[in-house]
């Protein structure tokens, strides 16, 4: 599958879930950098899928589309 296919399944998948455990947590997440006690990053999985439909939609609401 490519990237896009597996966005879309994970979508669908955990699109309801209730608790963050540890087999959702290292599926949606690529990385977590702490770099203090005040700044914590978190690098997510699929963020450039995630961006793309973001984009699609703002672009279906602005009637672009």
């Amino acid at each position: 599958k490519n990237p896009r296919e597996k966005y879309v399944e994970l979508c669908k998948q955990y699109q309801n879930f209730e608790v963050l455990d540890r087999r959702t947590l290292v599926t949606l997440i690529d990385q977590i950098v702490v770099h203090s006690k005040k700044r914590i990053e978190i690098r997510f999985a699929f963020r450039d899928e995630f961006q793309q439909t973001r984009e699609l939609m703002e672009q279906l609401r602005e009637g672009m589309i």
